[in-house]
């Protein structure tokens, strides 16, 4: 059994998300509330970059540096990062077994959730993914904000 068999529905916000958050202009991503530290661009590139590292650097061990905001001006850019994350990340569960699941990795400096030792592929993952979810609401409620319509699940 491949280890993508595990994560059956990892696509589902994303295939309902993609083509709202494409219709947002500048303005709409780059708009913040009054003493709100970020905007839509910051939260969806963010999610992105942590996602590129936590396949990457955590999963694989390659050395890498996420793509950063100069790089990713516009939100054609942002979603172009994060459907190039998420297809490696698909590439990468579709290559390993379920047992793969299993193994074990350091998480050490650059882990918002502090330093961890033994975290399963499993648990990155699976974190990985929550992390999405977490900062998609956050992005639905700055859209709301602005009197815009999220996206419909």
């Amino acid at each position: 059994m491949k280890a993508i068999e595990v994560f059956p529905y990892c696509n589902d916000l994303r295939d309902c998300f993609y083509d709202t958050y494409a219709a947002l202009t500048e303005d709409q991503i780059n708009w913040k509330p009054d003493n709100h530290k970020n905007n839509i661009a910051f939260l969806l590139r963010h999610v992105a970059q942590a996602e590129d590292w936590f396949v990457r650097s955590i999963v694989l061990g390659q050395d890498m540096v996420p793509k950063r905001k100069a790089e990713l001006p516009t939100v054609v850019e942002i979603l172009d990062y994060l459907k190039s994350s998420r297809e490696q990340t698909l590439n990468v569960l579709t290559s390993m077994t379920v047992e793969d699941l299993s193994q074990t990795r350091s998480l050490g400096e650059g882990f918002r959730g502090g330093a961890r030792e033994g975290a399963t592929v499993h648990w990155i993952f699976n974190r990985m993914f929550q992390h999405e979810s977490y900062h998609y609401g956050q992005v639905n409620m700055l859209m709301r904000l602005q009197g815009l319509e999220p996206p419909k699940m």
